[in-house]
């Protein structure tokens, strides 16, 4: 029998997904052991908060590396999307108008990536390397030096609510 046990322990071991979640547990036991903050309902709240973000982000990447393709431009295109977003809600355009001006931003900084890999059959790679470049300094040029402010409320209040001493 405990060869038996021995054998689904190293098969469950060699499993990244576990390997994962075992790691995952260590890493919040040892920080909660360290801190007395760390599992408090605000901390968790901000976590999950960030890991969101994270999260919309990875998404898309991993579903490229599943293909066996990279982009490396999505910082880059989602620093462009922002800008486009600060540029035009601070104009006063609206907030609709803005997270539009911002989605079809993001959309045609993907098309561009899409269009040079499959239909010039470049190197994902390559391409997102170059657009990583070209779409950060984009937003460069759209902000300038200058960083935006007053932008409406309805885009700076969002995650500052709080449902007891938890922000959600």
């Amino acid at each position: 029998a405990s060869d038996k046990v021995k054998d689904f322990l190293i098969r469950l071991v060699m499993f990244r997904a576990t390997t994962a979640v075992l790691m995952l547990v260590l890493v919040v036991a040892i920080n909660a052991a360290i801190s007395p903050y760390f599992l408090v309902p605000f901390n968790l709240s901000n976590v999950a908060t960030a890991a969101v973000e994270i999260g919309l982000l990875a998404l898309p990447a991993t579903l490229l590396i599943i293909a066996g393709e990279i982009d490396l431009s999505i910082a880059s295109s989602l620093a462009l999307s922002a800008a486009v977003l600060a540029v035009v809600a601070q104009s006063g355009a609206g907030l609709l108008v803005a997270v539009g001006a911002a989605l079809a931003t993001g959309a045609l900084a993907g098309l561009v990536n899409g269009l040079l890999v499959t239909q010039l059959g470049l190197s994902s790679i390559i391409v997102t390397i170059g657009t990583l470049a070209l779409f950060r300094g984009l937003a460069e040029v759209i902000l300038g030096d200058q960083t935006i402010q007053g932008l409406p409320e309805e885009l700076t209040g969002w995650n500052l609510q709080y449902v007891g001493d938890t922000l959600v």
